[in-house]
C-alpha cells in the first residue's frame, strides 16, 4: 500500500536507451525544482485515512507519468511525498528537459510529433513494461481523457490513476454528457443534442437555435477545436477549421453547436470522488479570463458567486458524478450568467486540471496525492464540511507567445530564468496558523508565490508541444492582497532569450485592469478591453519616472557621467535631461528632441528620490533585477541592457515593469546635441511577402502561382503547437510565388508566399 516515507535523496537518474539517445542527464536533487519537505505532525495526520488498512486498498510502488513538462513535476512531487518511485516518459526534443531528471527513471518513447512519443498508446504501454510501473498518472492533455489509453493499461493490471473508462467515456463525449447532465438534472445549455455532419446541417442548427452559436470538438478541450461563428460565413470557417483541429488534437473530428451565451463567465466546480460512493465538491474556481477560448487567469474564489449559488453548483456537480458513477478527480464547468448568476453546464474535464493549484491554496487540499490515494482503493480522507474557504488564489498561465500578435506561439531557448520569491514584501500573516503549514507542503513559499515550471536556464522552447513554460499562482488573505502580490510577482519574473516572447507583460496589464479588480468581467474581457489587439500598457508619469531612474542609476553606475538625456520610445514628442543629484536622488527636466544644449527655461525639474534601491545580476550580466522604492512605492523593474550599446556612446537597455515594455536610450548631453545633424531614413514600404508569423508546419496553401487575390483572403494554415492559424493576404494582388508546400515546417519569418 502507499507508504509515507521520508523523501529520500534522488540518485543518478538511470536513462533506457541513453547510448541510443546520446542524452547527457545527470543526478537531480529535489532541491533543484522545488522544496519537498518530510511533513510529519498535523498535516501528516490530517492526509493519514484510516482506511489505509482496508482490504480494498491496492498496492502501488512505482508510478509513470504519461505526459511532460511542469505538470509532470507536480505529479512526481506529490508522488514522491508519498513514498513512491517515479518514472518520466520524453521524445527526443524533450531530452534534456527538467522532467527527465527530476524522475528516478526515464524513458524515451520517441520522435519529437505528439502522436509518435506523447500520444503513442505502444510506445508508453512499453515504458510501463520495462520500468515495472503498477501505475500511470496522465497529467492533463494528452492521454489523460483517452479512453482507449486507459482500457489498454487495465488489461495490462496497471493501475490509471484517474476516473474509470466508463467516466471517461461518457464524460469525454460532449454530445453524450450533456444527454447524462439533463438526465442527472444539471442545468444544461441551449443547442443540439448529437453530432453535426455538415456546415449545411450547422447552418441549419444555427438559424433553429439563433446566432451567435458556438462550434465545439465533441471530444475536445483546451480551447482547441472551438470557435464562434455570428453569421453564415463565420459559421462555415468555424466548421472546417475545428473540424481540422479537432482531427488533430484529438484524433475524433465530431463537432457540436450550442448557443452562445452572451456576457457568460467561465466557472467551474472541482470535485473528488473515490471508489466507494463519496463524492465531494470544492468551492469555485473563476476562469473567465480567456484568449482563443483557453484561460490565461485563473482565480478562487470566483469574485461573482455567493454561498447559495456555490452550494447549487457543487450539488449539481455531485449529482452528475454519482450519474456516471464517476472515481478520482474531476472538473465539472459551467457557464454563469453575470447578471443573474444562472449557471449552465459546458463540460466536465475527467483529469486534474491546469489551474488545480488556486484550490488547493484556498484548502489547504493535496488534490494530486488525493488521486493517488483514490488509485490505492482508499475512502475519502475528507468530508464535505471539512473543505473550507480561507483566503484568495489567483494564478497567471506563463505561455512562450506573443501577446502584440494575437498571442501567436514563440520559441527560443532561455538564456536567463529567475522565478519571483516576493522577499520585497511582507510575508503571510501568522494568523493563517496551520494553514501556512500547508501551503509550504503544496510548494507555496513564505510569501503566498508558488511556480510549477517545467523550464530552466539554457532550456528550448519546442514548437511541437502546448507553448505553456510555467505557472504563477499567488495566494493572500483576501483577494486585494492576493491580486497585489501577483502583479509583483510578475514583475519580478525574469524570462528572457533570443527571440522568445512570452505573456507575463500581458498577465500584469490583466491584474491591473479596472475590470478585473472590480470583478465585473466576462469571457469576453481580452476582446472588450483591448479589440485592437494588446498593444502594450501605457505608463503613469510617476511609473515611467520610476523605470528612467532605474535605468539612469545603472548607467551612472556603469560610467563616469552624472548626466545624461534619456530618450524612451513610449515618450517620442519629448526626451529628459537627467542628473544625479545624490546616490538616491535624480533630477528631471523635459527637453525637445531636437535640442540644442540649452534647457528650455519652461522646463520644470523635477526630483525623484529613491530610498530603497538595490540590484540583483542575472544570466551573467544579461538582466538586471531592480528593487525600487520611489514615493514610499516599492516596486520590481527589469533592465536588460542591449548587445549593441557603447556606454561612451549611447547605451541602450529594455526595460519591463508594471506590465510594459520599452527601450531606454541614454547618452551623453554632447552626443544628443549632435543627433539633430544625423541623416533620418524613411520607414521601409510594406511588404508583399506573407512571412510565418511563428514556427509551424503548414497544413494546407490555398493558393498558386498566378492566383487573384484579395486583402484578407485566406492563403495558407499554419499549426503551431496545437493550434492551426490561418493565414491571410495583406494585400490584394497576384500571386507571384509560392515559397513552401503543405506538411513543410517553417521557422520564423520564412517566407510563404509573395503578391505582387
Amino acid at each position: 500500500m502507499l507508504r509515507f516515507e521520508h523523501i529520500r535523496q534522488l540518485s543518478t537518474i538511470h536513462v533506457l536507451e541513453r547510448s541510443k539517445l546520446g542524452c547527457k542527464l545527470g543526478s537531480f536533487s529535489e532541491d533543484g525544482v522545488g522544496k519537498v519537505p518530510a511533513l510529519i505532525g498535523s498535516f501528516m495526520r490530517h492526509l493519514t485515512s484510516k482506511s489505509s488498512t482496508d482490504a480494498s486498498v491496492r498496492k502501488i510502488s512505482k508510478v509513470l507519468v504519461a505526459n511532460r513538462g511542469e505538470i509532470a513535476i507536480r505529479i512526481m512531487r506529490a508522488a514522491k511525498q508519498l513514498g513512491l518511485r517515479t518514472v518520466a516518459v520524453f521524445s527526443t526534443a524533450d531530452r534534456n528537459a527538467l522532467h527527465t531528471r527530476y524522475a528516478d527513471e526515464a524513458v524515451c518513447i520517441g520522435p519529437p510529433l505528439s502522436t509518435q512519443s506523447y500520444l503513442n498508446i505502444q510506445s508508453i504501454l512499453r515504458a510501463v513494461k520495462e520500468t515495472g510501473a503498477d501505475a500511470v498518472h496522465p497529467g492533463y492533455g494528452f492521454l489523460s481523457e483517452h479512453v482507449d489509453f486507459a482500457e489498454a493499461l487495465e488489461r495490462e493490471g496497471v493501475k490509471f490513476v484517474g476516473p474509470n473508462t466508463k467516466a471517461i467515456r461518457a464524460m469525454g463525449d460532449k454530445i453524450e454528457s450533456k444527454r447524462i447532465a439533463k438526465r442527472a438534472g444539471v442545468f444544461i445549455i441551449d443547442g443540439y443534442i448529437g453530432e453535426i455532419n455538415s456546415d449545411k446541417q450547422a447552418f441549419e442548427v444555427a438559424k433553429e437555435i439563433g446566432f451567435p452559436v458556438m462550434v465545439k470538438a465533441s471530444a475536445g478541450g483546451g480551447g482547441k477545436g472551438m470557435r464562434v461563428a455570428s453569421n453564415e460565413k463565420e459559421l462555415i470557417e468555424a466548421f472546417r477549421i475545428c473540424k481540422s483541429e479537432a482531427e488533430s488534437a484529438f484524433g475524433d473530428s465530431r463537432l457540436l453547436i450550442e448557443k452562445y451565451i452572451v456576457k457568460p463567465r467561465h466557472i467551474e466546480i472541482q470535485i473528488l470522488a473515490d471508489e466507494h460512493g463519496n463524492v465531494v465538491y470544492f468551492p469555485e474556481r473563476e476562469c473567465s479570463v480567456q484568449r482563443r477560448n483557453q484561460k490565461v487567469i485563473e482565480e478562487a474564489p470566483s469574485p461573482l458567486l455567493d454561498p447559495v449559488t456555490r452550494q447549487k453548483m457543487g450539488e449539481q456537480a455531485v449529482a452528475l458524478a454519482k450519474e456516471v458513477g464517476y472515481t478520482s478527480a474531476g472538473t465539472v464547468e459551467y457557464l454563469v450568467s453575470g447578471l443573474d448568476k444562472s449557471f449552465h453546464f459546458l463540460e466536465m474535464n475527467t483529469r486534474l486540471q491546469v489551474e488545480h493549484p488556486i484550490t488547493e491554496a484556498i484548502t489547504g487540499i493535496d488534490l494530486a496525492q488525493s488521486m493517488f490515494r483514490i488509485a490505492a482503493g482508499e475512502k475519502l480522507h475528507i468530508r464535505q464540511e471539512d473543505i473550507s474557504i480561507v483566503g484568495s488564489a489567483i494564478e497567471c498561465r506563463i505561455y512562450a507567445e506573443n501577446p502584440y500578435s494575437n498571442f501567436l506561439p514563440s520559441v527560443g531557448n532561455i538564456r536567463c530564468y529567475k522565478e519571483p520569491t516576493l522577499e520585497h514584501l511582507k510575508p503571510l500573516s501568522l494568523s493563517l496558523g496551520d494553514r501556512l503549514e500547508r501551503l509550504e507542503h503544496l510548494n507555496f513559499n513564505s510569501h503566498g508565490v508558488r511556480v510549477d515550471a517545467g523550464v530552466e536556464e539554457g532550456l528550448d522552447i519546442p514548437i511541437f508541444y502546448d507553448p505553456l513554460i510555467s505557472k504563477l499562482v499567488a495566494f493572500g488573505e483576501n483577494r486585494n492582497d492576493a491580486l497585489h502580490r501577483m502583479a509583483n510577482a510578475l514583475d519580478e519574473y525574469v524570462i528572457d532569450g533570443d527571440r522568445l516572447i512570452h505573456n507575463v507583460p500581458f498577465c500584469r496589464a490583466v491584474i491591473s485592469n479596472p475590470k478585473f479588480i472590480s470583478g465585473d468581467i466576462t469571457t469576453n474581457l481580452i476582446k472588450e478591453e483591448w479589440p485592437n489587439g494588446f498593444r502594450g500598457v501605457a505608463l503613469s508619469k510617476d511609473q515611467n519616472y520610476q523605470a528612467i531612474s532605474a535605468t539612469a542609476m545603472l548607467y551612472f553606475r556603469d560610467t563616469s557621467y552624472t548626466s545624461a538625456v534619456v530618450k524612451v520610445d513610449n515618450h517620442q514628442e519629448q526626451q529628459f535631461l537627467v542628473r544625479k543629484v545624490d546616490e538616491t536622488t535624480l533630477s528631471f527636466q523635459p527637453i525637445p528632441l531636437d535640442w540644442n544644449g540649452v534647457v528650455p527655461e519652461q522646463a520644470i525639474e523635477e526630483l525623484v528620490s529613491s530610498s530603497y534601491f538595490k540590484t540583483s545580476i542575472l544570466g551573467g550580466g544579461r538582466v538586471e533585477l531592480i528593487n525600487i522604492e520611489t514615493h514610499n512605492k516599492l516596486g520590481v523593474i527589469q533592465v536588460k541592457r542591449l548587445g549593441n550599446s557603447r556606454l561612451d556612446l549611447v547605451a541602450s537597455y529594455r526595460v519591463t515593469c508594471f506590465g510594459a515594455k520599452f527601450d531606454v536610450c541614454l547618452r551623453p548631453a554632447h552626443v544628443a546635441v549632435l543627433e539633430k545633424f544625423m541623416k533620418r531614413t524613411d520607414a521601409a514600404s510594406q511588404s508583399k511577402i506573407l512571412k510565418a508569423p511563428m514556427p509551424g508546419t503548414v497544413r494546407s496553401i490555398n493558393v498558386k502561382e498566378k492566383d487573384s487575390v484579395s486583402e484578407g483572403q485566406e492563403v495558407a494554415v499554419l499549426e503551431a503547437m496545437k493550434m492551426q492559424n490561418v493565414l491571410r493576404a495583406p494585400s490584394s494582388g497576384t500571386v507571384k510565388r509560392v515559397f513552401c508546400s503543405q506538411g513543410e515546417i517553417l521557422s520564423l519569418d520564412q517566407p510563404l508566399v509573395e503578391i505582387e
